[in-house]
Formats: C-alpha cells, structure tokens, sequence
C-alpha cells in the first residue's frame, strides 16, 4: 500500500473520530436538557440518537459544514432587524422558559401587562407600528425553531411582550382553553400576542380558543377600563 493511501485512511479516520466525538458529545447535552426541559428537543423515534435525528443518518464532516453553510447563508439574507436580534430573543426565550417552569403565574401575571376583561377588540396601530409588530413575530417565531428546548406558545408570547413593550407597541396577550377532541375530560391551552392587525405570536387563534385571560399593554389601560 502506498503512502499516499495509507495517509488518507488515517485522516478518513481521524475525521469519523472527530464526528463521533461530536455527535456523542451532542447527544449527551441533549439527554441533559431533555431531563432538564421535559420532552424531546426534536420529533424522533424511541431510541434514535438526537444528533441523528438533527443530521439525519450517519454523515461526514462535508456534508455538517455545507449544512452550516447553507443556514448561514440564509440567516444572512434575513432582515437587519432578525440578526440583530436573533441571540438575544434566543436567549429571552430561554428565560422565558425557565420562568414559565420555576415562578407560579401569578408572580409572573403582573409582568405580561395590565390584566383586563375579555377584551373583544384589538388596538390599532400607525402603519410603522404594524410594521414593526409584523416583524417581531416573523423574529420570535422563527427563534423558536433553532432553540434546543421546546419554545412553545407561552415561551414565544412573553418573549413577543418583551419586545412590543421594548418598542412601544399596543398589544393584547391572551390565554385561550379548548376541549381536547382525543380526551373528552381534557382540555386543551394556549397563548397568543394580537398587535393592531397582525397574529404576533400564535396564530389565528380566536376562532379555536375559547379567551379566559386577557393581558393588554400599560398603553391601553385606559380604553381597557371598564
């Protein structure tokens, strides 16, 4: 065998040691942040490793970088306001969920806004408002995505207040329960952020959700009173 080949096995080898190395050491702070999260930081089968689940089945080195690559180059093409802010909502979500796990609601209450009746309307807001909380959602629901825990609807709705109030955007955050159809005793909630006309955070929901609480921003005290 020649040189040159036995060279080039040695560093095929040491790259698949490399990625061995990595995707253990992935699998394991992902067991450590499912013990500490609940649940599975990606949809997977019993049993499947998550850095498989994230790479897809065994891959090369090549095929991780161009991967990186690629959503580099996309994260790239996003908006200023997205990569400016993007680390900090990732972090903010974290947060978000740590507080939603370790603070009862009602410490927590007082800092999603002034709680209010069912408001059944939504603020308006200028078209430079509108623009804003247009993007601020597009921001913290595609944060959500890449966070290594579950950032749900609450997560993605406190994170979303944050923010509207950091930039002195109207909003209404609400909580909303619907009957479970899998379990007829069950029931089923969820948190959405409404600015002006814009679904911030949660979507469409007021046509599935039945409204329990209603959190409006301090701005909006004043056409919330009864």
């Amino acid at each position: 065998m020649r040189l040159l080949d036995v060279q080039a096995l040695f560093n095929n080898a040491c790259r698949k040691s490399v990625v061995e190395a990595f995707e253990t050491k992935m699998d394991q702070a992902a067991c450590m942040l499912e013990a500490v999260f609940g649940g599975c930081l990606l949809p997977r089968s019993p049993g499947c490793p998550f850095s498989q689940a994230l790479f897809g089945t065994r891959c090369s080195m090549t095929t991780v970088l161009a991967r990186i690559r690629r959503k580099s180059l996309t994260f790239l093409r996003q908006p200023w306001f997205v990569q400016v802010w993007f680390v900090p909502v990732w972090i903010l979500l974290g947060i978000s969920k740590a507080l939603i796990f370790t603070v009862s609601f009602r410490r927590l209450a007082p800092r999603l806004g002034h709680r209010t009746d069912i408001a059944p309307w939504v603020p308006l807001l200028t078209p430079k408002q509108e623009q804003r909380a247009w993007m601020i959602g597009r921001l913290v629901r595609m944060t959500a995505r890449y966070t290594p825990w579950v950032s749900n609807c609450f997560p993605q709705a406190v994170a979303a207040r944050a923010l509207l109030g950091l930039y002195n955007v109207p909003y209404i955050l609400y909580f909303g329960l619907q009957r479970d159809v899998q379990d007829s005793t069950g029931m089923k909630a969820h948190a959405w952020v409404v600015a002006g006309r814009v679904p911030v955070t949660g979507g469409q929901s007021f046509m599935q959700f039945t409204v329990v609480g209603c959190f409006v921003a301090s701005s909006l005290v004043d056409v919330a009173a009864p």
